[in-house]
């Protein structure tokens, strides 16, 4: 994730409740890279994050996902499951992903050079009710985007008890 989901879970720590920050790559490697990355194992690997996310919850913790959220029924069965889940739902134009993407993976996706790429070769369930929707459509730097999203958030979140928040980025 970027600094600005760092800074969510900063945000969390400021109000005084206890929060994790929680990375699907991060899972992955912990998960002995198990996985793959066609539909069915993103699938799997999806609701082990919704489990997990249970489990650290109920120690009292808010829980903050970053993770490429590509099924309604999962994110139906976190709403379903997890204390105040609440998602955030970053839209990203294709051109912009593609351009800002560290490792060049949807540039390399678009040249058919790797597969499964969510956006590209996978197709992506949109969420139908995320509690948040910021568009960055690049219209203003990412320090402005950051700080704006920050300040939704803080005043979202510091009038709640604990919550899980899965960070949907489709790119």
């Amino acid at each position: 994730p970027d600094g600005d989901f760092f800074d969510l879970v900063a945000l969390v720590h400021e109000s005084g409740r206890k929060a994790l920050l929680m990375d699907a790559d991060d899972i992955r490697r912990a998960l002995g890279n198990a996985f793959g990355f066609g539909r069915e194992d993103r699938r799997k690997v999806g609701a082990i994050y919704g489990r997990l996310a249970l489990i650290i919850s109920k120690q009292g913790y808010d829980v903050a996902l970053a993770t490429v959220s590509m099924f309604e029924d999962l994110r139906r069965w976190n709403r379903c499951n997890l204390p105040i889940y609440k998602e955030i739902y970053i839209q990203t134009p294709a051109d912009i992903i593609v351009h800002r993407h560290p490792h060049g993976l949807y540039a390399r996706a678009l040249q058919q050079r790797v597969r499964n790429v969510p956006g590209v070769d996978q197709y992506i369930e949109e969420p139908i009710n995320p509690d948040f929707i910021i568009r960055n459509d690049a219209s203003m730097s990412p320090e402005r985007f950051g700080d704006l999203a920050h300040k939704i958030l803080k005043i979202h979140l510091l009038h709640n008890s604990p919550a899980t928040i899965t960070y949907t980025s489709h790119g």
